[in-house]
């Protein structure tokens, strides 16, 4: 149904406590102005199933010192080089990063503009449908039953991984060490015919062809992997060669013909009134377990249940934009989840029409003329659940209407040309681009920019591909410093496609450290290890920090890192990069990830085991007037024993 501008009522937005830390040009003291209390966020119950756990990887404290390698002349790291941004994908096909736009008023300390966000309605249970897929997948007709608490057991030997002779002993690194860290965990999870069911998940940030796997196991033992437990899932043959070449020989057998109908998942789900959620039959796969924790910025909201399996909405707020990151993740009955496509205003331009006659389409990298995809905007430098973004600071008042959707919903933008979402967006895909970014008359012409509702009235903000901002997990470096010169291996969960010295597929394995930082490998010597890449885990959302002027970021920075536990030379370190990509505006926004979040972002394996864990993560933006924000809480680790320290950040300024 189209919306009308002048019946659109909306829903005013309960007052939040925030604070607004301002660092002052001469005193650099920060004067925070307190706010009324925030309300607690509710987060909704978890279903009664039970998550498949990974094993937990435990290594030696320590292993036998080697005789110090040859050491070559130091090689040193180019940190003043221009480094590689990775390119992500876009948050429409489930992954991704669009840097963050935000949304303030032209004026400082300005109250914030009310919502239109419409209450969550509540969950649903379905019972039966019409649709004979659908209808199985409710009420299964294949004979499975599924425990509600899932047996946990020991480990059988189904996987390769857990095979001696899979692994080949480094330096710093044992087979059995190697092992612990592939080790998968195994539950019994069901019956069917008579058989049990065995769900193996194996350990989270490893690249694996799948993160799970079913097998049934009859009363003599004999072991059947089940490959395609979804009769919809499209597997391809190389895909099942690489799933059988995972397996041990306690498999008897490779069985592609069992399915069960609770698992094989409709094309499309319903999500509330109007609205549905997808996964094809390419992208069907049994889940892995999930990585995401309810907190203070992301909030889980139970949607239907479909038989056992129960759908569920993921918000991830971000309070300086006033943006909230939204996708849908579907919980199987056997403890896993799969994430779901949600794309209420399609993928691309095709079928928008705009009054102005502004082109749809545009040239692809081969020169094919496409339509051109929109991308949600969101931030981060992850693998995120996120398929849409929900602008939570703006109403239809703000807006103009500027076309059609395909639905015949109304394509907005904004109404100001000055407003903080639309300069935002132009500025950054300007730094972006250097001098071939278009003039923002253009930008504005082809509506780089657009604002839909979807059928719950929420205003979902788009960028036009040709018009993104994209950036990275920028320069992630690792410091090692154990108590005795030793050999030590580095495993970062991430897709790692920049690194020095070169990250090979299992890591850095070998490295020789010293108790001074100094470290040795393939003959050459380091101060620390570099990687930058897409992390394994799904990126936070931002609900405090520090708001500086700019003079003061610096200073603040260094600060910061001291109140994190850094030490003089990391921090030298961390500035000769960073300070120059501080956004060259008038008030600079710093957020930290911290060892917590980072180890749920981008994991580290490190052997031997440290005791002391150090990961600090800068997430900072620019602002042309201050913003309130909840001031962000530092704490310092103490250093005990061996300590592995790491510093990266996040910034849309990293270019190729």
């Amino acid at each position: 149904m189209e919306p009308s501008d002048n019946k659109q009522s909306p829903v005013p937005e309960e007052e939040r406590g925030e604070s607004i830390e301002i660092v002052d040009d001469t005193s650099a003291e920060i004067v925070t102005e307190p706010l009324p209390e925030a309300e607690p966020v509710s987060t909704p119950p978890e279903p009664a199933v039970v998550e498949p756990t990974v094993a937990p990887v435990e290594t030696p404290s320590s292993v036998p010192v080697e005789n110090p390698p040859v050491v070559r002349p130091a090689k040193k790291h180019t940190r003043r080089r221009t480094l590689l941004i990775v390119l992500l994908a876009l948050l429409l096909v489930g992954g991704g990063v669009v840097l963050g736009m935000y949304l303030t008023n032209k004026k400082a300390a300005a109250p914030s503009p009310k919502t239109t966000v419409q209450k969550q309605t509540p969950e649903t249970t379905v019972t039966s449908s019409t649709d004979p897929e659908l209808a199985k997948f409710i009420n299964p007709t294949t004979g499975e039953k599924w425990y509600s608490s899932p047996k946990a057991i020991s480990a059988q030997g189904y996987m390769k991984s857990e095979l001696a002779s899979s692994y080949t002993a480094y330096p710093g690194i044992t087979i059995e060490e190697q092992m612990q860290q592939s080790a998968p965990s195994y539950q019994e999870v069901g019956a069917h015919n008579g058989k049990t069911i065995i769900l193996v998940a194996l350990p989270a940030a490893m690249d694996n062809t799948a993160d799970a796997y079913l097998f049934e196991k009859d009363a003599s033992g004999n072991v059947a992997a089940i490959l395609k437990p979804q009769a919809r899932a499209t597997i391809s043959d190389a895909t099942l060669s690489n799933m059988k070449d995972q397996l041990s020989s306690a498999v008897s057998t490779y069985d592609t013909t069992t399915h069960y109908d609770s698992l094989n998942v409709p094309a499309e789900l319903a999500a509330g009134s109007r609205e549905t959620v997808a996964v094809s039959a390419e992208a069907l796969h049994i889940g892995g377990k999930d990585t995401i924790a309810a907190s203070d910025s992301v909030k889980y909201i139970d949607v239907a249940k479909f038989g056992g399996s129960q759908l569920k909405r993921i918000e991830t707020a971000f309070a300086d934009t006033k943006l909230t990151n939204i996708g849908y993740q579907l919980r199987l009955p056997i403890g896993t989840v799969i994430s779901m496509t949600y794309a209420p205003n399609g993928t691309t331009l095709e079928g928008y029409t705009f009054t102005n006659g502004a082109s749809t389409q545009k040239k692809d990298y081969d020169g094919k003329t496409v339509y051109d995809p929109i991308a949600a905007i969101a931030r981060g430098c992850s693998i995120s659940t996120a398929q849409v973004t929900r602008a939570d600071g703006l109403t239809l008042k703000d807006l103009t209407a500027v076309g059609k959707a395909p639905s015949g919903r109304t394509v907005y933008e904004p109404t100001v040309t000055t407003s903080g979402l639309y300069k935002k967006a132009y500025d950054e895909y300007k730094q972006m681009n250097d001098t071939s970014a278009k003039s923002f008359e253009v930008y504005q012409k082809d509506h780089g920019l657009l604002l839909v509702e979807n059928a719950k009235k929420e205003l979902l903000v788009y960028v036009r591909e040709t018009y993104s901002a994209v950036g990275g997990c920028a320069k992630p470096v690792v410091y090692l410093y154990p108590t005795t010169a030793t050999t030590v291996s580095v495993k970062v969960g991430a897709n790692v496609t920049v690194s020095d010295p070169l990250y090979p597929a299992e890591g850095w394995r070998g490295v020789w450290a010293e108790p001074s930082g100094k470290l040795t490998y393939l003959g050459q010597a380091y101060d620390s290890l570099f990687w930058e890449g897409q992390g394994y885990g799904d990126y936070p959302g931002i609900t405090s920090g520090t708001v500086v002027k700019r003079a003061d970021a610096a200073k603040t920075i260094r600060r910061q890192l001291t109140e994190q536990g850094l030490n003089a030379k990391e921090s030298n370190d961390f500035m000769a990069f960073w300070e120059s990509k501080i956004p060259n505006k008038s008030y600079v926004r710093l957020t930290w990830l911290g060892t917590t979040q980072m180890n749920t972002l981008a994991p580290l394996l490190v052997t031997p085991k440290p005791q002391t864990v150090i990961r600090v993560f800068l997430d900072m933006d620019g602002f042309d007037a201050p913003i309130k924000l909840p001031a962000q809480k530092l704490t310092k680790t103490e250093r005990k024993g061996f300590t592995v320290v790491e510093w990266g950040g996040l910034t849309p300024l990293i270019r190729h």
